[in-house]
């Protein structure tokens, strides 16, 4: 009975896992097209540049690429099976990290113990679900992980490995120093346990040289180390999750917070033990973590372990209180293991329906394909023959890069390592503050059409957007529930019908309400109403959601 229970939660988990990471793509309007142009142009002249190529605003500028490895390998995969290919890619990756931890933690621990610890995991690893470079550094973390845990157990001699998977790792996401961290708190644990040798000693001279084994060279290596320091512009991946739960709404915190504490329960029983290795490691994600949500699937799977280590230390110190107190545990293990099976049955249901997408607001669903939520937007500009210098808001500059690049280059695009921090401090946010500041650099720039994904949530992405619309120099030509273009009005070529009045601005966005079947498109528009003060249709738009969402 037990057997075909444990076969039950494996089963229910392997579903979880694959649910959270299968879904459609949106990446493309943020990173991931102009990994793939990048990855073209790396692929195709055998070099990795040095510079911002992106920007007409700075074209010079140095830039490290810290993920080129990835990009090529994006660029060949989306070249040869389309963006399913990389969802394919990203699925195997992911799920076959969390599973070998998964696979290693099982029968060293209590059942239920690695039931919670996995449940937890999974739903924090689910913060970051999309494509993206990083998706190689989980699957490295995992095995660096995994070879220190079965060294430290000789269950396993593969540790001469971990200087090839870093000299892979350092060309593939920036988050290589990781491994060099999870490493020294490994030689840790091992002076501490008097364990220490010249072997170990000698491979983490052999990390260290990995790790300059890049383009780069010792730049690259120590880049982690310097990135913040030209980082001019707030970035969502780079805030605390403390911070954010005060401004979204974010299930994931919350989760990440029971785990938290979990592990702050169960770390005195772990160093008792002595499992420092187990335990510094997951203390380090979990202090990264905290000061940035990026870092929450490093978290999520270096607590696999440890947490399901920790819980059955625990349990199996108070079950030995709780027989004194003749309390049947059994009945308490059956409990605890309904709670879950519950907890994921309600999970695997929620992404299965797509209810989990649609209460987040967010525009991907469960299964293949993309979603691009700006393409109508750049469709129009280059249907309508409309030309550039574009001036563009940093959300949408990655996808503008993928639609249009050589043809246009950008204003901005969402990588604040490519331009001075002055940049962003003394340019890009004042000029859409300030009319006279956008008035200097329009003169400068000579911009023709603007493209700005009005779903920018930015204080002044929102006061210029309002003062645009306005203006009597430029006329709106297009917007949906995402983007919109606004052309300046001397150069409008004569086919183009302009929406230069309050009354065709109400009757495209009635048309928009009336075409919208999707909640977040809905909600998406009711945003953009707000800011051109079309209050009535904001109603309007956000009780057609919540009437979507109540069916």
């Amino acid at each position: 009975m037990i057997r075909y229970l444990n076969l039950f939660f494996i089963l229910l988990i392997l579903i979880f896992s694959v649910a959270i990471f299968l879904h459609t793509d949106s990446a493309i309007t943020q990173d991931l097209g102009r990994h793939l142009v990048l990855g073209k142009i790396i692929w195709e002249k055998r070099s990795v540049p040095g510079t911002n190529l992106f920007s007409y605003a700075y074209p010079d500028f140095p830039f490290i690429n810290h993920h080129w490895g990835s990009e090529v390998i994006f660029y060949l995969i989306e070249k040869a099976s389309s963006v399913n290919g990389l969802i394919i890619l990203k699925l195997i990756l992911a799920v076959f990290a969390f599973f070998l931890l998964f696979l290693f933690s099982f029968g060293k621990v209590g059942f239920v113990s690695l039931m919670t610890s996995s449940f937890l995991a999974l739903e924090i690893l689910g913060e970051r679900t999309e494509v993206r470079p990083e998706i190689f550094a989980y699957f490295y973390f995992c095995l660096f992980l995994l070879i220190l845990y079965r060294e430290k157990r000789k269950e396993k001699r593969l540790i001469w490995a971990l200087p090839l998977l870093e000299l892979m790792w350092v060309n593939m996401h920036i988050s290589f120093c990781l491994g060099l961290a999870v490493y020294f708190l490994f030689l840790l644990d091992r002076l501490i346990s008097k364990k220490l040798s010249i072997k170990y000693l000698a491979i983490g001279l052999l990390l260290a040289v990995s790790s300059l084994i890049n383009p780069f060279g010792w730049q690259g290596a120590i880049y982690p180390l310097q990135i913040f320091q030209n980082y001019g512009y707030p970035v969502v991946e780079n805030q605390s999750p403390f911070f954010l739960e005060q401004t979204i709404n974010d299930p994931t915190i919350s989760y990440f917070k029971a785990a938290i504490f979990l592990l702050l329960f169960i770390t005195p029983f772990l160093l008792s033990k002595r499992y420092i290795f187990e335990i510094t490691s997951v203390i380090t994600t979990g202090i990264l973590s905290s000061m940035a949500i990026r870092h929450f699937p490093f978290f999520g799977l270096s607590m696999i372990f440890p947490l399901s280590l920790g819980l059955t230390v625990a349990r199996d110190k108070i079950y030995s209180y709780l027989k004194i107190l003749q309390i049947n545990i059994f009945r308490i293990e059956i409990l605890t293991g309904a709670i879950i099976i519950g907890l994921l049955s309600r999970e695997i249901y929620s992404l299965l329906s797509n209810r989990y997408y649609l209460r987040q607001g967010s525009i991907v669903r469960t299964g293949f394909g993309q979603v691009i939520a700006e393409t109508k937007a750049v469709d129009f500009f280059i249907k309508s023959r409309l030309s550039g210098p574009i001036f563009n808001n940093f959300d949408i500059g990655s996808y503008l890069i993928y639609r249009l690049y050589p043809t246009e280059k950008v204003f901005v695009d969402g990588r604040p390592e490519a331009y001075p921090a002055a940049f962003f401090q003394d340019t890009y946010i004042p000029m859409q503050e300030k009319e006279d500041v956008w008035e200097k650099m329009e003169t400068k720039y000579k911009f023709q059409t603007i493209i700005f994904s009005h779903t920018d949530a930015t204080s002044w992405g929102r006061q210029f957007l309002k003062r645009i619309i306005g203006s009597p120099d430029w006329v709106v030509v297009y917007f949906d529930d995402c983007g919109i273009v606004v052309a300046k009005k001397d150069i409008l070529p004569k086919d183009i019908e302009p929406i230069d009045t309050k009354e065709k601005m109400r009757s495209t966005a009635i048309s928009l309400i009336q075409q919208a079947s999707q909640p977040d498109s809905l909600l998406r528009l009711a945003n953009f109403f707000n800011l051109t003060e079309f209050t009535d249709l904001e109603f309007l738009s956000r009780v057609k959601a919540r009437n979507i969402l109540n069916q």
